[in-house]
């Protein structure tokens, strides 16, 4: 394969979200005054120290966090001073409610980081899953779901010819990114059941009689803070079947267990709780499995990318060592291995177990030629 470069599949996932969010809900005027690297450069160390700041660490043991948000109040503040906002979606929302605009710099700060900080994760996990050798098939499938038909055959078209076929091909791809039935949108549901928020809490809205097994009953009071978690339900066989830990975007979505096995109300799809669940479920859940699954559609058709660890030596060693093929002598004992959930060859890095709170991100570097 000829190659031009090698980039960090987590940078190349934050340059292109990170610009597109600002300008799409925040507007140029905002992203050209203050610039999309400083703002960037705020908005991750703030994100990185955003869970530990809800607890009773104090603040000032987080100076990143500390800087980052400081900075980002105020970008936002002189932005809203300026009318830098009008026309965009986060000036329209202002207008229509005016008890806000004394706290719109927080209400901003807010909203950036409800459209990114999953949406990077997400979005990460989404594209490198497609990128495994094993799943292969999957990634095939979608570049053909993609090609519009009707293209011209011609070697050397002329410029109009051209810009028909370029045109043709953006308008299949949102065709198939917006489509919730499609492959693509598969494959991003299930990356992000397989890494989903390590722990969602929640109030109990009513009392209420939950069965628990073996005729016993947990009675749960309105008022009750209740814990679950999304990880640990999503590798669950009791939840998910076949092989919960395996990635595969063809599988149902979240079951009950009993007699006969049904979908949870409520809960449906194969995200199942990454978007939380009942009546009070995420509302741009599907605003962002389409935002996803564009932004990966679009990196595949437009460049050939390939694991580093895919190649050479290191495929080969971790082929080798795969699941039932420790390729060990006869006598050597195994030492104990991780075994990341849809990665049975380890050739993508960790999800980190620091934060709990949100899509896990990736412990190291993924590496990828393009």
């Amino acid at each position: 394969m000829h190659t031009s470069g090698k980039v960090d599949l987590m940078s190349c996932i934050k340059q292109i979200l990170f610009p597109a969010a600002l300008d799409s809900i925040f507007g140029a005027a905002f992203l050209q005054h203050h610039g999309s690297q400083p703002l960037q450069k705020a908005f991750f160390a703030f994100e990185e120290g955003f869970e530990l700041a809800a607890s009773p660490v104090p603040h000032f043991l987080q100076p990143s966090f500390c800087q980052g948000r400081r900075a980002l109040l105020e970008a936002f503040r002189i932005s809203w001073a300026e009318g830098h906002f009008e026309g965009t979606v986060v000036g329209r929302l202002l207008e229509s409610a005016p008890e806000l605009h004394s706290i719109a710099p927080n209400v901003l700060l807010a909203l950036l980081w409800a459209s990114l900080a999953n949406t990077v994760p997400a979005t990460y996990w989404a594209l490198a899953f497609l990128l495994l050798p094993d799943n292969a098939h999957h990634k095939q499938h979608i570049l053909s779901s993609t090609q519009p038909g009707g293209s011209h055959s011609t070697s050397h078209p002329s410029p109009a010819q051209q810009q028909e076929v370029d045109d043709a091909s953006r308008s299949r791809l949102v065709g198939v990114a917006c489509d919730r039935t499609s492959l693509l949108a598969a494959c991003v549901a299930e990356a992000v059941r397989l890494r989903a928020p390590g722990i969602a809490v929640r109030m109990a809205a009513c009392n209420l009689a939950v069965p628990a097994g073996h005729h016993t009953t947990v009675h749960v009071h309105k008022g009750d803070m209740l814990a679950v978690s999304p990880y640990e339900s999503h590798h669950d066989e009791r939840f998910f079947q076949p092989h919960p830990a395996g990635y595969d975007p063809l599988r149902g979505g979240l079951q009950c267990p009993g007699a006969g096995l049904h979908e949870v109300p409520g809960v449906g799809g194969i995200a199942g709780l990454v978007f939380g669940g009942g009546r009070y479920r995420c509302p741009g859940r599907f605003f962002a499995e389409m935002e996803m699954a564009l932004t990966v559609g679009f990196l595949l058709t437009h460049w050939d990318m390939q694991l580093v660890s895919c190649q050479g030596k290191a495929w080969q060693a971790a082929s080798t060592n795969s699941p039932g093929s420790s390729g060990l002598q006869s006598g050597e004992a195994a030492a104990p291995q991780k075994k990341p959930s849809g990665d049975p060859h380890g050739l993508l890095p960790l999800p980190e177990t620091r934060r709990q709170v949100g899509i896990r991100w990736p412990q190291s570097v993924c590496a990828v030629l393009y």
